[in-house]
């Protein structure tokens, strides 16, 4: 669950897509990625990653 509220491997909004938020097959990842791809081939914005380049240069990774 993101910060949002939003769930799910490519984080699914359950306000705007409920109908694949509660679906019994949404614990399936390989289900879940196939309504990821459909709804990106229709158009829907998944903003997190819009927004991701524009964080990533304010963070480092470091290893122990």
């Amino acid at each position: 669950i993101g910060i949002t509220g939003d769930v799910g491997l490519c984080q699914i909004s359950p306000y705007y897509h409920p109908e694949i938020v509660n679906n019994p097959k949404f614990s399936d990842p390989w289900w879940q990625l196939d309504q990821c791809w459909k709804l990106y081939s229709e158009g829907t914005r998944f903003y997190g990653s819009d927004h991701a380049g524009k964080v990533y240069d304010k963070f480092k990774l470091v290893s122990n």
